[in-house]
Parts: C-alpha cells; structure tokens; sequence
C-alpha cells in the first residue's frame, strides 16, 4: 500500500534534499536542525530544545521536519499507518 504524504511533509523533504549540502557546512554533527516553509527554521543542541523554539515559533508537531546533523538517513522510508 502506497500512502501519498500531505503536502507539507513532501515539501519538506524536497528542502530537505536542496538543503543538505548547507546544513553539513553550516551545523556540527549532532546538532538538531528543523526546516519547514522550505527553509531552515531553527537549530539546537537538542531535540527537547529544538522542540521548544519550534513550539516558540507557533509551529504544531508534523509541519516540519527535523533532523540530527551527521545522521546517517536514507533516501526513501516506508511509513505505516
């Protein structure tokens, strides 16, 4: 079963894909980035306080997407629902 993401995750993985030779020059490893709206949003040495600059910003869970610098990620995943 395929299942088509909304629009904002999608959109956040095409930024993500354009974005990552920035955030591997510009983060160290282990830093927490967030992008959404097709930009980077925020960074933080940890997820809970990437998670409270998100919230700060008005942002709910799911509209963007974040990621540990340095992580070993694939390029496609499978998510069941």
């Amino acid at each position: 079963m395929t299942v088509k993401l909304p629009p904002p995750r999608t959109s956040n993985q095409a930024a993500l894909r354009r974005l990552r030779p920035v955030i591997s020059a510009q983060f160290p490893k282990g830093r927490f980035v967030a992008i959404g709206d097709d930009r980077i949003l925020a960074d933080a040495a940890t997820f809970e306080e990437l998670d409270r600059l998100l919230r700060a910003l008005g942002r709910k869970p799911g509209n963007s997407l974040v990621l540990q610098v340095g992580a070993e990620l694939p390029d496609y995943v499978t998510i069941y629902l």
